[in-house]
């Protein structure tokens, strides 16, 4: 079914910000995106034969503008570009020969952007900012590259959503264990001072 995992990790996503996020301009700005993406899933504008959808429209300028404002903004656009790249391949590999897709594409296209991003990019929100613009990039590369052939396929449909909201919440979990791990190995750290006689 699609849109499963997006109005799922919608509503996870939005639960957690509206009652573990500390009040402030990032928390209301997530809200303002998931509530305005969910709202536009039947938005749909189209010209000459190419069609967008709503849902992506929030993600998409949120991410512009964190992206925007971070000192790392040159190389995560650069690595954002290899991603949309990557992506819109991805789905001419499945458009063409799709025996070769032997996994759901929302688990396979999720994962390896997942893998890539855990490498070349630090921090969880620049990690979805980049996820966002490059995926963003590659749905729109595949769309107009078909077009020219003929066929039709939306920017941002509800099967787009859910490989960009899975891969997000592949992240968001990975990000929270490194947390818990960090934090366990911080209390080891202080009791074993203790025990030796060290102050922390």
């Amino acid at each position: 079914m699609e849109g499963l995992y997006y109005f799922w990790f919608c509503w996870v996503f939005l639960i957690l910000a509206l009652f573990l996020m500390d009040a402030g301009r990032l928390r209301l700005s997530l809200v303002y995106c998931l509530f305005t993406s969910l709202i536009g899933v039947q938005l749909i504008w189209e010209w000459d034969g190419i069609v967008v959808c709503g849902t992506i429209v929030p993600f998409l300028i949120l991410s512009f503008r964190y992206l925007a404002a971070h000192p790392l903004w040159k190389s995560s656009a650069v690595i954002a570009w290899c991603v949309g790249i990557g992506y819109a391949g991805l789905q001419l590999i499945e458009k063409v020969t799709p025996v070769w897709i032997i996994v759901d594409r929302t688990y396979i296209y999720s994962f390896l952007g997942f893998v890539l991003l855990t490498y070349f990019v630090r921090g969880f929100y620049l990690r979805v900012s980049v996820w966002v613009l490059g995926t963003t990039l590659g749905e729109s590369i595949y769309a107009i590259t078909i077009w020219r052939y003929g066929w039709s396929e939306p920017i941002g449909d509800l099967a787009f959503m859910d490989v960009l909201l899975f891969g997000m919440m592949c992240m968001w979990v990975t990000s929270g264990f490194v947390a818990i791990v960090s934090m366990l190995e911080q209390l080891v750290s202080v009791k074993t001072r203790r025990k030796v006689g060290i102050k922390p």
